[in-house]
């Protein structure tokens, strides 16, 4: 299911591949510095990153990048949320873009 503020993100129309690899998981290649650049451009100037941002964290995506957020980085900050160390909404409150 698509959430309603997905069709007004910048990565809409974008090709998927940027932000989840290859269309097949069998092939899906690691990310590059160069994809996760393009990436992190168009959600600079999102204007549904916070929502973006939101679903992933409380969704936990584990694959590819949302709001600017590798797998790698949400991944971190599942084990920080999972050990106490910190509190989902406190993460959120760290990486939302102020409005």
């Amino acid at each position: 299911m698509i959430p309603d503020w997905y069709y007004q993100a910048a990565c809409g129309s974008a090709d998927k591949s940027v932000f989840f690899g290859s269309s097949s998981p069998e092939d899906r290649p690691a990310y590059t510095l160069t994809t996760i650049k393009e990436a992190r451009a168009m959600c600079a100037v999102c204007p549904v990153f916070n929502d973006c941002l939101t679903h992933a964290i409380k969704r936990r995506e584990d694959y590819g990048l949302w709001a600017g957020t590798t797998m790698r980085q949400r991944k971190a900050l599942f084990k920080k949320i999972d050990s106490g160390q910190t509190t989902e909404q406190e993460v959120l409150d760290s990486l939302r873009r102020k409005t």
